[in-house]
């Protein structure tokens, strides 16, 4: 029983842990807005210290190469130097923005929404800057308030977490001469609408479209006029309309339009993926389905594929635009009766009412369906010279390291003068 009653006495008893419990909550009480600074401290040096090596990416570029016209660019310059980031910050109360004056990344406090480094741009209005911030959404209501008409000077960056479809509503994006970069995350971006244009980059707008799938069913999908520039990576177009466009610009006023695509499809096999009648083309590792034409602008092409619409396709939309009451150039076969739309790139090197073609594609494929009759024979690419005489010539189309034969080996390059 003393054995018993020794033990006991050694136990805390309830006031001795009632004073631990009270010195802990004490301690706590001091240690922990210390833990937070030193944390918020080391967040807040990490920003600086990125903004520093950015700016410093920046400065290398623009030593050798043009600022940067848009953040677009700034982005493309920081990633292809090896700096590969979400452009979100490490402490929760600053935003990641660009200067574009000074070609220089800033951070800018949330709370005062005033730039707090680098110190040369701490007068600078918040006015003057693009932020890098990104916006999630996830339904069509979200995605139609946060982007509806992007105007001049506008930047937004959007990233979709769930598959979208617009409707049938009218024209659903509009580029005003401001700034979106959209990425798709995986996801489908559609629209059954039957307005002339799904998606329109005016003068001056840029848009940047990555990482997922955008479609149409009634019309053409992305239009591009004046100096606008568009970017598609690793996206699958698709625009099987009779008719109607994948992708386009506007003849004489897209003269300076940029439009570069990169790893993608581009599906258009119901009528046109590609139609160029001006503008500056960039399409590298992108395979394009259907019937493009190229009538003016300058064309730049590096391993990709062109390949027409098979007979089943064609025959399908043969069909359609016969009950509406449309024409579409197909080619028959007299003997088999198949049916396709023909060759899956037409260069038309002087029309005469835009821009003249210049074109260089390189390690490209072109495929078309086989078996058509002699005299309607499809080539995989067709180069029509239609004014010889005005001083542009075949020669201003460089062609290296291509493949031009049909699905059954024959050669598929055509020149023509008119």
């Amino acid at each position: 029983m003393k054995r018993s009653m020794q033990k006991l006495h050694k136990a805390f008893t309830i006031v001795e842990l009632v004073i631990v419990i009270a010195v802990i909550a004490v301690l706590a009480a001091v240690l922990v807005p210390t833990f937070i600074y030193v944390v918020e401290k080391a967040n807040v040096s990490a920003d600086i210290q990125a903004v520093t090596q950015m700016n410093k990416i920046l400065q290398i570029d623009s030593a050798t190469e043009e600022k940067p016209k848009d953040i677009f660019e700034v982005k493309e310059i920081l990633s292809e130097n090896g700096y590969n980031s979400d452009f979100t910050t490490y402490y929760d109360g600053y935003l990641l923005g660009w200067y574009p004056e000074e070609n220089t990344v800033v951070l800018v406090e949330k709370e005062s929404t005033t730039v707090v480094f680098p110190e040369n741009c701490k007068d600078v209005s918040v006015d003057a800057i693009q932020f890098f911030e990104v916006s999630v959404v996830s339904s069509e209501d979200a995605f139609r308030s946060m982007i509806g008409e992007i105007g001049q000077g506008e930047y937004r960056s959007v990233v979709l977490s769930a598959d979208i479809d617009m409707g049938t509503s009218a024209q659903f994006l509009k580029i005003a001469g401001g700034s979106l970069e959209l990425d798709l995350n995986g996801h489908t971006l559609s629209y059954g609408g039957e307005a002339d244009y799904a998606i329109t980059v005016q003068d001056g707008g840029n848009l940047y479209l990555r990482n997922g799938t955008a479609e149409t069913t009634e019309t053409t999908a992305f239009f591009i006029v004046g100096s606008a520039k568009f970017v598609a990576e690793n996206v699958t177009i698709n625009a099987p309309v009779s008719q109607e466009y994948a992708v386009t610009t506007n003849g004489s006023q897209s003269l300076e339009s940029e439009i570069v695509l990169r790893n993608c499809i581009v599906n258009g096999s119901g009528a046109y993926p590609i139609y160029a009648p001006a503008g500056n083309w960039t399409l590298e590792n992108t395979k394009v389905i259907g019937r493009s034409v190229v009538s003016g602008g300058t064309f730049t092409c590096k391993n990709c594929t062109f390949e027409s619409t098979g007979s089943t396709e064609a025959a399908k939309y043969l069909e359609k635009t016969s009950q509406e009451g449309k024409t579409v150039t197909f080619i028959k076969d007299n003997t088999s009766g198949a049916i396709t739309f023909g060759d899956p790139l037409l260069i038309i090197l002087d029309r005469g009412n835009y821009q003249a073609v210049s074109a260089s594609i390189s390690d490209t494929v072109f495929c078309y369906a086989s078996g058509v009759s002699e005299e309607n024979k499809a080539f995989g690419l067709r180069i029509v010279d239609m004014k010889p005489d005005s001083g542009v010539s075949v020669s201003s189309v460089r062609l290296e390291n291509n493949e031009y034969g049909s699905k059954s080996g024959e050669d598929g390059l055509k020149i023509i003068k008119a």
